[in-house]
């Protein structure tokens, strides 16, 4: 049997409300989402969006997997890419100042490959080649690998020559070594490459050669653990004209290292961790992680200028995983129009969106998390607060950011009249930009679809002019989130709440979240598109009901403008639909119906070798018992059995008469067809459309109606009917084995159900059967010790022919 892991990583992902609800509850069936956090605010929308990945530190740094606004596309300084993409920015700007020292005569390109490019063992092993008495110049061969080496060779300039080979040695010795343990570290090597730069530095009047040859000096006293030469290197070679290379910065961070591993200057080192964060982007994530903030009192007498101050009490704000309205109100004070006070209010209001949403939204809720709700609330209500009249100052230039904000917090609030209010007095001063009116049109949509009741089709209506304007939006601006997305979310999530299930299902389904996982997630050997989502959601989650709704809206001629946008993502197979309608009615042994419903399809939709159903397909199900061969010795494969073919057989056998001396062969068959048909079964596909390792352990009845799925309750009660008019004792005994292994199989794969067998250490009796199939099966696990704890053999053993 081919099974494939999780098919469905989360249920929902955004949904408003601020509904009490009873300890427990989940808001919506689906896998558990303990690892995610649900908002709607874009943190993008301040006005520095590079700024977006410290908007929730304490998750982006501590825990899985984050839920941006509007995915991941519309977010993309994350915390991976965001490092990425500033350490391309810092290596950027170091070629640059290397092309302007070299006066142009290269292209950023050809400096670029050299610094970033070159491997530095091939460029050793390419210098080493030279002979001794030219040691002050590079090879040929080198010199064709790059334009670099070349325009260096021809500049007659022995210092940048052999700082050049100086750092690649410093590359190549910093690489061969594990980077989390300095122990495999060659500290000879490193001893004599100081030396090396001590030397140059005493010769050389470059002052841009100097300034990097004093940042690899202190690269190396690092990895040697020469602390204070790395202070007095920096003291003597960095001053604050040199704040406008990017390697000042660079060497400061690792004084800033140095120093925060020394109590006694824990102050002075926080104050330049604020000064790296603040001038250097490529170390902002370093600086936030390095800094302590355990004497903050002292650091702020140190701090020498109002960006010092505002930066103290930033990094204060972003380390603080609590609420931190204070900061956020010191940082308006020191400077009210700064990206930085944008940066630390959005960090605040996901911080509600976390403590609020997530646990409501995605089935967390407990007692632990409603009794701090009443508080959290009203932590809302205060930033909301702060916002409306950090907003109506005069000073205040991106007015439109702070009275959305407000508003925003006003409906997370369930305060929706006051956030229409709030956004309806905004008069625009130029200020929002195309993502801020976005989030404005979110607002606005998001009240509309929770201030009210039951969704009606005039609602519906309004809700599609709503959404074609967000597809004409983002037409218009391709880089703001898919907030179409995002509310065909919410909506799932409303329409679950009113009992709609088909409509919660289109709507979830239909999003562009959770489609495109890794290979591993995907089912076998279909791809893991919206329609396969919907199709499996519907065999997960649904009934025949939902899928006979969802025919019938297809088949309708004349479509609702809404019910088209409902359907728009999916591309469904009315013989697909067919096949899960019959198959929900198959499971519930409504046999009989389900096969009208897959008279419906033509026959050779069971034969199409691409399709799941016969991938799976390879056995014959009432031939292979629960014991592999017990019934017969033939060959039990034979040619595929649609689903119609199989129900048509079952209702044959158990329309069979006691008194045929064939019924209880028949009756084995039964149970054999609905053992295989089962989850632990070789015909599995027949009752179901997909297949999980994991269902067991989550839920051992997860699919509706699915009597004997997991359980194998079908399989015995075909057993045990076929042990009350079996005729001789070695039918009997038999049936009792399969009802035996049933009961055992339930018991090792699923949780403990409780059976009341004879102890492992009870001896068997002597029995010629037993003793006979103990013979036949010697070499299976459960003949020894599991048969005898289940209470089939207890029956059995009573059983004395």
């Amino acid at each position: 049997m081919i099974k494939f892991a999780k098919w469905l990583t989360l249920c929902v992902s955004l949904a408003v409300v601020l509904w009490p609800k009873a300890p427990g509850e989940a808001c919506y069936s689906g896998p558990d989402p303990s690892d995610y956090a649900f908002r709607f605010f874009n943190p993008a929308n301040g006005s520095d969006p590079k700024l977006a990945m410290f908007y929730l530190t304490n998750r982006l740094f501590n825990e899985g997997v984050i839920i941006y606004p509007g995915d991941a596309l519309s977010l993309p300084y994350n915390d991976s890419s965001y490092r990425k993409q500033t350490e391309q920015a810092g290596r950027q700007a170091n070629t640059l100042e290397w092309v302007s020292y070299l006066q142009d005569k290269l292209s950023f390109t050809a400096v670029y490959e050299w610094l970033y490019q070159t491997d530095a063992e091939t460029f050793l092993r390419a210098y080493g080649e030279q002979e001794s008495d030219q040691s002050a110049h590079f090879s040929q061969q080198l010199a064709n690998r790059s334009e670099m080496v070349r325009h260096v060779k021809k500049l007659n300039k022995p210092d940048l020559m052999a700082y050049m080979l100086i750092s690649k040695k410093l590359e190549f010795l910093d690489a061969e070594s594990d980077p989390w343990s300095g122990q495999d570290r060659n500290f000879s090597a490193l001893r004599v490459l100081s030396l090396e730069v001590s030397k140059l530095l005493a010769v050389s009047n470059d002052a841009f050669l100097r300034s990097r040859l004093a940042y690899q000096a202190i690269r190396i006293n690092r990895m040697l653990g020469n602390y204070p030469d790395i202070n007095r290197v920096f003291d003597r070679y960095f001053n604050v004209a040199s704040q406008n290379s990017c390697i000042y910065w660079w060497a400061l961070a690792h004084k800033a290292y140095v120093l925060s591993r020394q109590p006694k200057t824990t102050p002075e080192a926080d104050l330049e961790w604020v000064r790296i964060f603040l001038n250097c982007p490529e170390k902002r994530p370093l600086a936030r992680q390095m800094f302590s903030g355990t004497q903050f009192s002292l650091s702020l007498k140190l701090a020498t200028s109002d960006q010092d101050k505002l930066g103290l009490y930033l990094l204060k704000g972003l380390n603080n995983v609590g609420k931190a309205k204070s900061e956020l109100l010191n940082v308006m004070e020191v400077n009210p129009n700064s990206a930085y006070t944008e940066l630390l209010a959005i960090r605040e209001l996901n911080k509600v969106e976390d403590w609020i949403w997530t646990p409501q939204l995605s089935g967390l809720s407990s007692w632990v998390v409603l009794s701090q709700q009443k508080e959290d609330r009203q932590y809302a209500r205060e930033l909301r607060r702060i916002c409306e009249l950090h907003g109506r100052k005069k000073s205040v230039k991106r007015r439109a950011f702070w009275m959305t904000m407000a508003s925003y917090l006003a409906l997370m609030d369930g305060k929706y009249s006051d956030a229409n209010a709030l956004l309806r007095d905004l008069k625009l001063d130029g200020s929002a930009d195309s993502s801020l009116l976005l989030q404005q049109k979110a607002i606005g949509i998001m009240s509309f679809i929770l201030n009210r009741g039951k969704i009606s089709t005039l609602a519906e209506d309004s809700l599609y002019d709503h959404f074609r304007f967000l597809e004409r939006f983002a037409k218009s601006s391709p880089d703001l989130p898919p907030l179409k997305d995002q509310f065909l979310l919410l909506l799932a999530w409303k329409y679950q709440k009113e009992g709609q299930f088909l409509k919660s299902a289109l709507t979830f389904c239909g999003s562009n979240y959770f489609t495109d996982f890794e290979s591993d997630h995907y089912p076998i050997p279909v791809t893991f598109t919206s329609t396969n989502k919907l199709l499996f959601y519907l065999n997960e989650k649904g009934e025949a009901k939902d899928t006979d709704s969802l025919l019938a809206m297809l088949k309708r001629p004349f479509k609702k403008p809404f019910e088209l946008l409902l359907l728009k993502p999916f591309e469904l197979d009315i013989n697909r639909l067919n096949d899960l309608s019959g198959t929900q009615r198959f499971r519930m042994n409504q046999l009989e119906l389900a096969v009208s419903v897959w008279e419906e399809i033509p026959e050779s939709y069971w034969y199409d070798k691409g399709a799941a159903y016969t991938t799976f397909m390879r056995h014959y199900p009432f031939c292979s018992s629960p014991l592999q061969g017990a019934l017969s010795e033939k060959d039990c494969d034979t040619a595929l059995m649609s689903k119609p073919q199989i129900a048509t057989r079952l209702i044959q056998l158990q329309k069979v008469r006691n008194l045929d001396p064939n019924a209880a062969q028949y009756w084995m068959e039964v149970g054999n067809a609905w053992y295989n048909l089962s989850w632990y079964g070789n015909s599995w596909i027949a009752q179901n459309f997909s297949r999980s390792d994991a269902e067991m352990s989550q839920n051992t009845m997860r699919i509706p109606n699915q009597t004997g799925y997991y359980d194998l309750s079908k399989a015995k009660q075909a057993y045990n009917k076929a042990y009350m008019i079996a005729r001789d004792a070695e039918q009997k005994a038999i049936c009792l084995a399969y009802m035996a292994r049933c009961e055992d199989e339930v018991r090792f794969h699923g949780p403990d159900d409780g059976f009341n067998g004879l102890s492992t250490g009870q001896s068997y009796p002597i029995n010629t059967h037993f003793e006979t199939m103990k013979k036949s099966y010697r070499e299976q696990r459960w003949v020894s010790t599991s048969f005898i704890q289940c209470s089939a053999w207890a029956e059995y053993l009573k059983y004395r022919p």
